[in-house]
């Protein structure tokens, strides 16, 4: 009994005494969350918030393209280093995939942001490729947005990168987030970033570098379904379309025009897109009469043409021999 006495005032003992080490025990915790270092898309090339930038004629990105205008069914390439010293990283790039998004300047110059399905875009680490769809016919730039943004960490986003021209030799634009150092802020909070109209705020954002400089492309992105037409003016200047039976005369006034001819009708349609702004044209005779070939001089450099009514306008070679008849009216649209 004595020494179940003992026990019994040794655990009191015990159990008192830890009651009075917590009791004045003092604690501190710091106001701000433990921070690390924010993630950064570099360029192949090492550049800091800039990305390297192709258009190539396959998905892989193995064939770019360059010394011709991009057209629909071509893809453009985007590839990064995500950079974080703490080692937060994006492996599958689902984290990109939240925040990327591809905008274009359409011929009328409205900025739209482009519909892409699944099977348009391709995401892996480190690299982004997506069509050229047929929405993109006629756009005159390409640009997208995209977050610096790790999956996990603190904090797991930097800034926005917004590019206005794939083809320019400019860095992105920078666009800050809300405050990376506060894990309350979810992702989702941010999600959007920069609106369509500030991706076209300063059109000469670019990606920062170009995976061939020798190789570059540019708009307004061509299409299979873009015609060049030849407008003929009645005797109150109104012009219309020609057909397959139209007779060009000496003295007539004709207009050309870029038409992305959507269903293929032959016709200019209310709803279809005239890209004609887009472009330069240049007038010129085409054919042999008489032995004489057509030479290579320019009629006119205008998109609207009034051929000279006499044999001997000025418009026409002395080596003619009957001004510009016998030959065919020819125009050649250049993107500006």
């Amino acid at each position: 009994m004595k020494s179940l006495m003992i026990k019994n005032i040794a655990l009191g003992l015990l159990i008192a005494g830890c009651a009075a080490s917590n009791a004045y025990a003092l604690t501190g915790v710091s106001a701000k969350y433990i921070v690390g270092n924010a993630p950064v898309i570099k360029s192949l090339g090492g550049k800091d918030h800039s990305l390297t930038v192709s258009v190539s004629s396959d998905a892989d990105g193995n064939n770019t393209v360059g010394g011709r205008a991009a057209k629909v069914n071509d893809y453009v390439v985007i590839e990064y280093n995500l950079h974080d010293e703490d080692g937060d990283s994006d492996p599958s790039g689902k984290v990109v995939k939240e925040t990327f998004k591809a905008f274009y300047k359409s011929a009328s110059g409205e900025w739209k942001e482009a519909s892409l399905t699944e099977s348009d875009i391709k995401f892996s680490n480190g690299k982004i490729t997506f069509k050229i769809t047929n929405e993109f016919a006629g756009a005159t730039q390409i640009g997208f947005k995209v977050l610096e943004k790790t999956e996990f960490g603190l904090p797991y986003t930097n800034k926005w990168l917004k590019v206005a021209d794939i083809w320019s030799k400019q860095a992105p634009g920078q666009v800050d987030t809300l405050d990376p150092t506060d894990p309350s802020k979810a992702p989702s909070d941010d999600i959007n970033g920069p609106t369509k109209d500030e991706i076209g705020s300063n059109p000469n954002d670019g990606p920062g570098e170009q995976k061939d400089p020798n190789k570059i492309t540019n708009g307004p992105i061509e299409s299979d379904d873009m015609r060049v037409y030849i407008l003929a003016a009645d005797s109150n200047d109104n012009y219309s379309i020609t057909g397959s039976t139209f007779v060009p005369k000496q003295g007539g006034k004709y207009r050309a025009v870029v038409w992305l001819d959507s269903n293929g009708n032959g016709a200019l349609d209310s709803g279809e897109t005239d890209l004609s702004a887009n472009y330069n044209f240049t007038w010129e005779l085409e054919g042999t009469y008489a032995g004489v070939g057509a030479t290579t001089d320019s009629l006119s450099q205008n998109q609207n043409i009034t051929l000279g009514q006499l044999n001997n306008d000025s418009m026409y070679s002395t080596t003619y021999k009957a001004g510009a008849q016998g030959y065919k009216l020819k125009v050649t649209a250049t993107a500006k």
